[in-house]
């Protein structure tokens, strides 16, 4: 009997040890799972990465973690999934760009650094505005050439920002503005307006449901009527998870920009300079780099041999410190004097830059006087003026001389 007892003892025991080796594995396995919260960080890092499979894959762990749970899916789960599908179909489509430069300046007066022809219209602080406008910080409005119109974002009636233009009356006010179109914003922000000079096609940076965050730029047009065709997502390399916006091209200098925070330095953008193409070029969607091409990690890796990274020609010049910046408008910058064909080339150049040196210096001087006007001092006032109107009598000057320095370069 006690035999039995003793036997009986040990299964119980045995049992008590599973029981107890079941329980411990099953609170390990507990312990050792991803919560949701996690999951959903490792996404959104795999997003930003570009990663966009590797971004669905913890996407879907955290929804399954929730289910478990029988939790409700966040709003938030359903945005990314429609970004990475988006993600996806840009990286079929990344166009191919030559970067030549890239500028780290301060987010709050960026476009400052856009070197615009007279052709290609200003680009203006919000302060030029009627105080009564409630806008967005940095905001930028846009003046074509023409000098009768200008644009700008402006908070709406439903509290996002919408694209308006307003005329410009005589004596230097704006009319009553309108808006562009209600729906440019699709459901987000519309801002960063820039108009080519045709007067038709408009470039702009939304908020809206067809971005991959924050800021994406995209392509609109206006018919002769007023109405606004659908917004066109311009893609990659000019977007990213991050904000991208105020995408401007001068056709007359072959020269386009724009603006990114996808570097994550705190109070400053980068901008990014570029050589516009006639007909848009993708990359295929095989190539090993693309990626790297996409998140412009690289500028070196945007050229082609003709232009190096910086902007400078880098296979037969050991100097990398460029002498001047000039597009010749078919895809060549040249950087150095070295470069020119002849002595004719080099005198149109140099007589180019020297009006560009005395141009710089004008616009120099100009700030100066503004910034004592805007301080009190009045007496600047018609310094201001005679100042301004050199500088604009010298601007046809300066497109003539750069044009002259292209043929005498270009010209066979």
């Amino acid at each position: 009997m006690r035999h039995i007892f003793a036997s009986l003892l040990l299964i119980f025991l045995a049992i008590g040890a599973l029981d107890a080796s079941a329980a411990k594995a099953k609170t390990k396995a507990k312990s050792s799972r991803a919560d949701a919260a996690t999951l959903y960080k490792q996404a959104q890092k795999a997003y930003h990465a570009y990663d966009f499979d590797e971004a669905a894959d913890k996407l879907d762990e955290a929804e399954k973690e929730l289910k478990r749970q029988k939790k409700s899916i966040p709003d938030e789960y359903d945005e990314m999934r429609r970004g990475i599908l988006m993600g996806r179909n840009m990286l079929d489509r990344v166009e191919k760009i030559q970067i030549i430069d890239s500028l780290l300046v301060d987010r709050d007066d960026f476009f400052k650094y856009y070197k615009l022809s007279s052709e290609a219209g200003r680009l203006m602080p919000g302060s030029v505005l009627p105080v009564s406008v409630t806008r967005s910080y940095p905001s930028v409005v846009f003046e074509p050439q023409s000098n009768r119109e200008v644009f700008w974002g402006e908070v709406g009636d439903e509290g996002f920002l919408e694209l308006v233009s307003a005329q410009i009356l005589d004596d230097g006010t704006f009319e009553h503005p309108q808006t562009l179109g209600e729906d440019l914003g699709e459901g987000g922000d519309a801002d960063y307006i820039y108009f080519m000079p045709d007067g038709v096609t408009f470039y702009f940076a939304n908020t809206g449901e067809n971005s991959l965050g924050g800021y994406d730029i995209f392509l609109s047009r206006r018919d002769a009527d007023g109405t606004v065709l659908q917004p066109q997502n311009v893609g990659m390399p000019y977007n990213s998870p991050y904000d991208d916006y105020m995408l401007v091209i001068d056709e007359a200098a072959h020269r386009g920009w724009w603006a990114t925070d996808r570097n994550k330095i705190e109070d400053k953008v980068t901008i990014y300079v570029f050589v516009p193409n006639e007909v848009r070029q993708n990359y295929s969607p095989d190539d090993p780099n693309l990626v790297s091409y996409a998140q412009v990690a690289s500028i070196a890796a945007t050229q082609d041999g003709t232009v190096a990274a910086g902007g400078h020609l880098s296979d037969d010049d050991e100097d990398e410190t460029p002498d001047f910046l000039l597009s010749l408008g078919n895809g060549m910058v040249l950087t150095h004097f070295s470069q020119l064909r002849n002595v004719k080339s080099e005198t149109a150049v140099r007589q180019y830059l020297d009006r560009v040196n005395d141009y710089e210096m004008m616009e120099a001087q100009l700030r100066v006087l503004r910034e004592r006007y805007r301080n009190g001092d009045k007496s600047t006032a018609n310094d201001i003026r005679n100042l301004e109107k050199r500088v604009l009598a010298a601007e046809p000057m300066l497109i003539k001389l750069r044009n002259q320095a292209i043929l005498a370069e270009t010209k066979k």
